[in-house]
């Protein structure tokens, strides 16, 4: 005879994708789903915020504290077993909404997205090295074809920087004529992170180079 199993699940989250998944036992999830193209991937969360204890002890978020929050990294685990579900929170989802942060405690609900979300930002131009820049890039009014092959099939343009290019804290793998091909995790980066204005989405990737 089959038995009732309790699925319990964790979720974690962090502001830089190296960054070290931290356990929020502060935010609940309650639901989930995956999609197909063009759909999107969403989540719903509640943060327990104002005066009180988690269920480890810990104080409860301050609720003035709340809107300080930037875009943030989440997942879904199921506890010992695998991961559910991955996306992140726009800067916006952490507003108040016409709570006051002197709240004594509320549920505020947190909207998440999957990462498909990224292309919906339009890319116009493109950066590639140049020494003689103060950054040591400029940009370009067309995106180069990533690892585009020459006529002749021997070899390979659009490639890749050795190093990551641009301001201090503010950098990405750009296009150059160094002879390294692009690799998955360097193209990634160099979408999210591309220097966009406000009106786009911002991701800082900080990632090892080849």
């Amino acid at each position: 005879m089959a038995t009732n199993e309790e699925r319990r699940f964790e979720v974690y989250t962090r502001t830089l994708w190296d960054a070290a998944w931290q356990l929020r036992n502060d935010i609940e999830p309650i639901s989930c789903s995956q999609a197909i193209s063009p759909g999107i991937g969403q989540a719903k969360f509640r943060l327990r915020l104002g005066a009180g204890k988690n269920p480890d002890g810990t104080d409860l978020l301050d609720a003035a504290a709340a809107t300080s929050y930037q875009r943030t990294y989440i997942k879904i685990e199921e506890v010992d077993a695998d991961v559910v579900w991955v996306g992140w929170i726009p800067r916006e989802e952490f507003e108040l909404l016409g709570k006051s942060g002197a709240t004594k405690s509320a549920d505020h609900i947190l909207h998440a997205q999957t990462f498909d979300t990224f292309l919906d930002s339009a890319i116009n131009g493109g950066w590639v090295e140049d020494a003689a820049e103060p950054d040591g890039i400029r940009k370009i009014s067309s995106l180069p074809i990533f690892n585009q092959r020459s006529e002749a099939g021997m070899s390979l343009i659009g490639n890749c920087s050795e190093l990551r290019c641009g301001p201090d804290g503010d950098a990405s793998f750009v296009f150059s004529d160094a002879g390294y091909p692009w690799r998955y995790y360097q193209v990634r980066p160099s979408f999210g992170n591309h220097r966009r204005t406000n009106n786009g989405m911002r991701f800082y990737y900080k990632e090892n180079i080849c």
